[in-house]
Formats: structure tokens, C-alpha cells, sequence
């Protein structure tokens, strides 16, 4: 069901509608005059892949990999932000995000790649690969 999905490289010009998406995981969204200067500093890093999937000109999809250089050498990745649009959901296009951030990851010499998931997500990130690794723990700030 995936066929008239097309994913490519998040654009600047994509900011509201990846907020809209956001929304339905996080109440918080950023002052609109704030937005685009937002949207060029998040799309300029150097470190960031992020992508979004289209249907019928439509973003129905976002997620982005951060590569961290680590310590002893080597890189990793971390998966933030993977959000499906609600009525497109079960459909493949999450799968699609995921498989496009984990091949930018792997492209960028990264030997693993990481994500927060809710338990109710983690079939869907098992079924891609994915094994349950230690215990995440965050403080929020």
C-alpha cells in the first residue's frame, strides 16, 4: 500500500507540516515567527538526516537520525521524531521512514542505531530489526 508513497530529504519548506505531524505525539509547537528560522538551523546540520514521505502531495510521514561521533571512535545513530500521519497509519509508511533513517545512518559509518520507543510502538520497531537494549532514562529540562 505503500506504492504511491515517495520518500525524500526533509526541506525547510516542509517546518509546518512536520508541526502539524508533531502535534499528535507533543502539545508543544513553536511560535510561527520562530518557525522558519527554526526549519534552516534544523535542516543545516550536519550531523541530522531527516526525511519525509509524500502521498499525493501530501506529508503524511517525518523521522530523523542524529550521528554522534562517540569517544572511543566509531559512530552512532539516534532515531527522533518518527510520527505517521493517523489515517495512513498501518499502511507501510512508518516502515519506510524507519528503513530511510537507518540507511542514512549506515551511509554516515555508523555501527549501530538507537531509539526511544513507547511500548506500544516497540512490536512495530521489533519487527524491523530492532531488539530491546538496557533501560532508557531521561530527565526532562
Amino acid at each position: 500500500m505503500t506504492a504511491s508513497v515517495s520518500v525524500r530529504a526533509f526541506v525547510p519548506e516542509d517546518m509546518d507540516a512536520v508541526i502539524d505531524l508533531l502535534q499528535d505525539v507533543s502539545a508543544y509547537r513553536p511560535a510561527a515567527q520562530t518557525v522558519p528560522a527554526l526549519a534552516d538551523a534544523f535542516a543545516a546540520q550536519a550531523d541530522c538526516h531527516a526525511c519525509v514521505a509524500v502521498r499525493d502531495g501530501r506529508l503524511v510521514a517525518f523521522g530523523s537520525v542524529f550521528v554522534l561521533n562517540r569517544v572511543r571512535g566509531g559512530r552512532s545513530g539516534i532515531i527522533e521524531d518518527v510520527v505517521v500521519a493517523p489515517d495512513v497509519r498501518g499502511q507501510g509508511v512508518g516502515r519506510l521512514i524507519v528503513d530511510a533513517l537507518v540507511a542514512a545512518a549506515r551511509a554516515r559509518g555508523c555501527f549501530k542505531v538507537s531509539l526511544e520507543a513507547a511500548a506500544s510502538a516497540q512490536p512495530f520497531y521489533a519487527a524491523g530489526g530492532f531488539e530491546t537494549g538496557g533501560q532508557t532514562m531521561r530527565i526532562l529540562l
